[in-house]
């Protein structure tokens, strides 16, 4: 989970912006590794929310978390966008594989 903005840049998301921001934290599941490897994704699904047109502050609050990882690698992640005033400004699915290593 974390606070998200364009840096030198007041403009609040819209979305493109709001697609951007939601691929720019490292994969949920790299927290559980000890040691890097590569995790691609394969795709990546963004549906706005209703709080989207409205919003008017360019920082948003992204909670990532890993739904599914199966022993073949693939690998299924959820993203959660806020803005600072609660409204839900959308939602991620991104599908990943574990690069064999």
């Amino acid at each position: 989970m974390a606070w998200l903005r364009v840096v030198d840049d007041d403009a609040p998301p819209d979305p493109v912006r709001l697609m951007v921001l939601m691929d720019s934290l490292a994969p949920s599941y790299s927290v559980v590794l000890t040691r890097l490897i590569p995790i691609p994704t394969v795709t990546f699904t963004v549906t706005p929310g209703s709080g989207l047109a409205s919003a008017d502050s360019p920082w948003i609050l992204l909670r990532a978390h890993t739904d599914l990882c199966l022993s073949d690698g693939w690998l299924l992640e959820r993203l959660d966008a806020w803005a600072p005033n609660g409204a839900h400004l959308g939602s991620a699915e991104q599908l990943r594989v574990l690069a064999a290593g």
